[in-house]
This record gives C-alpha cells, structure tokens and sequence, in this order.
C-alpha cells in the first residue's frame, strides 16, 4: 500500500475520472434482472474501492454501498469527494481483504475490481473464501484480474499477480462459486493490458 498512500492524488485524479458504467455493467445488470427495480434493499461491497468512483456509481443506482481498502489515503479522499450526493448511502473503512469486517450472509454482491491483483496468489483462495462467507447463498460477485502468468512488480514499485483462465476457475470451483459469465477486454485507459473480467455466483 506504500505507492498508494505516497501517491494517493495523482492516482485519484487518473481513475477517479474513468467511466463507471461500462466498469460495473455486468455485475449492476445482474442485480437489477433479480430486484426487478427493487434493489434499494440491496447491501453491495466495494472490495478495494480506490477512489471510491464505482462506491458511488453504485450507490447513485439506489445501492447500499460498503467500500473497503487498505490505503488510507485513497480512502480520505474518496471520503471528502465533493462532486457526489452527499446524501448517498457509502459506507467507507479501512480493511483487508482476508479479513472482512461484515457478518456473514450480509451482502447481496460484491465487486472487486482490479483490486484482488494485489495479493500474492497463495492468497487469492483466501480471498475468494471471505467473500463467499459475508455474502448471501446466491449472491453475485464481478472482479477483474490481469491475464498472464507469476507475480512481479511494475515499474512504480507496485505487486501485481497475474492469471490464466484456467488457474481462475479451477479457484472459482475449489471456493464454491459458479461461473455465470466471462470476458476479456483491453484497459479503458490504451494500456497493454488484458483484463480477465468474471462474474459467479455463490453456491
């Protein structure tokens, strides 16, 4: 979390500003066909929420948002954002990943976007198993991950794992969670990068 907290602002100003729909689509389309509009009612987790941008997209959607990341900073400033509704409900905290301060059942999704990349992949299952706990039988969860192979850090200094498809599955499938549909995309910022994009179901 050092790069994050050291360059919190130059990282809030570049992905504070990048398009949310397109970003939140498939996991927001998934929940509206099941509320049937009714999804006011619906506790959704931010899982490394960053500068908070998708918290209150989905938040504005009539969600119930819960945004959690380990970067104190990022989380400042997603709390001071001033160009959203204030009366928006998003709750933010600072916590981690594999330890989850929600009671279990609670959420009716999750997203994890670009977020889970930063843990070693020894602990990706760890992840996926606190997710499957706090949310509810049925629930739906969206991340995104880089395609590749190993762990390195960039450039700047920060940790990234990078997966197959298989590898992802085969996690999915060892954590109890059903695959409902996948994707591969290019970043929305020109980057070379390959995003891997899941979203399952708790069984």
């Amino acid at each position: 979390m050092e790069y994050y907290n050291k360059f919190a602002n130059d990282y809030y100003k570049t992905t504070g500003t990048l398009d949310a729909v397109p970003l939140c689509s498939c996991l927001v389309n998934a929940i509206k066909e099941r509320a049937g509009g009714c999804q006011k009612s619906f506790n959704v987790l931010d899982l490394g929420c960053g500068s908070g941008r998708d918290s209150y997209y989905l938040a504005g959607l009539g969600f119930k948002v819960f945004s959690i990341d380990k970067s104190e900073k990022l989380l400042g400033l997603a709390k001071n954002a001033v160009n959203y509704d204030s009366d928006l409900f998003v709750k933010f905290l600072c916590a981690d990943f594999l330890a989850l301060p929600f009671k279990s059942n609670f959420f009716d999704a999750v997203l994890a976007q670009a977020s889970l990349l930063h843990l070693p992949k020894n602990k990706l299952r760890g992840a996926f198993m606190e997710v499957k706990r706090s949310i509810k039988p049925g629930g739906f969860f969206y991340f995104s991950l880089k395609r590749g192979a190993g762990e390195s850090f960039d450039d700047k200094g920060r940790f990234f794992s990078y997966y197959t498809d298989e590898e992802v599955i085969t996690a999915l499938s060892d954590t109890g969670f059903s695959v409902i549909s996948r994707s591969d995309s290019k970043s929305l910022d020109n980057r070379d990068i390959t995003w891997l994009g899941y979203l399952v179901s708790s069984i």
